[in-house]
């Protein structure tokens, strides 16, 4: 019995501190940093999908109407260096959605150019999604996340 308080009192403990750890986020700053200047992106979309709720088309305009709804400005190209991919995993039981961010960096120890996640946004989905709640919870709440951080960044003081 007292192994087993003990077991539960260090459960609990990881918990209580793995939340403290995540309300802080470190790399807030440097996400802002990294879409400062942002004009343009291209879209991708990375589904995995065990049904179809809604068809890759009509996720991705649902994603192109929501960012044109919330950040006017940011063209939406096909030919943009900055990529903008929703990568989705949807099944039966829930799923998985995350909006990332890629630009081009350079890495200061060798100057060599690559591709880099420089921002991402995930929800999950619990039981069986519909076009709706994929629509409305999911894809216009990540874009939303993306049009604040833009917004933080990008404004003139």
């Amino acid at each position: 019995m007292a192994r087993l308080k003990t077991i539960s009192l260090c459960i609990l403990t990881f918990f209580l501190w793995a939340s403290a750890v995540q309300a802080q986020d470190i790399l807030a700053v440097d996400k802002m940093k990294a879409v400062k200047g942002l004009k343009d992106v291209c879209l991708f979309l990375r589904p995995h999908v065990d049904f179809e709720v809604l068809t890759l088309q009509e996720i991705g305009d649902a994603l192109r109407a929501s960012l044109k709804q919330r950040i006017p400005e940011l063209r939406i190209t096909g030919d943009s260096e900055n990529w903008l991919i929703l990568t989705y995993f949807l099944g039966s039981t829930g799923g998985f959605l995350e909006l990332s961010l890629y630009r081009t960096v350079i890495i200061p120890a060798n100057g060599e150019v690559i591709r880099a996640q420089i921002w991402r946004d995930g929800i999950f989905i619990s039981g069986r999604p519909d076009a709706k709640a994929l629509r409305e919870k999911c894809i216009d709440v990540l874009s939303s996340h993306f049009a604040e951080e833009f917004y933080r960044a990008n404004r003139s003081w």
